[in-house]
């Protein structure tokens, strides 16, 4: 019981570490202009956009 104080103290860190890094996982996405190699097609306006001939936004 000498430590009560110091345990509670302890967990509330430890539960406000895990609560933001896990936070941070969350708030992900592709952002305007992202190019996705793999498929060929970039993000314009929350959706993706198939690349064409001359398209400046695919490399």
């Amino acid at each position: 019981m000498k430590y009560a104080g110091r345990f509670k103290a302890g967990l509330l860190v430890a539960l406000y570490v895990a609560t933001s890094l896990l936070a941070g996982c969350v708030a992900g996405g592709p952002r305007e202009g992202y190019y996705d190699a793999p498929h060929h097609r970039w993000w314009h306006n929350h959706a993706w956009v198939a690349c064409t001939p001359g398209d400046v936004h695919c490399r």
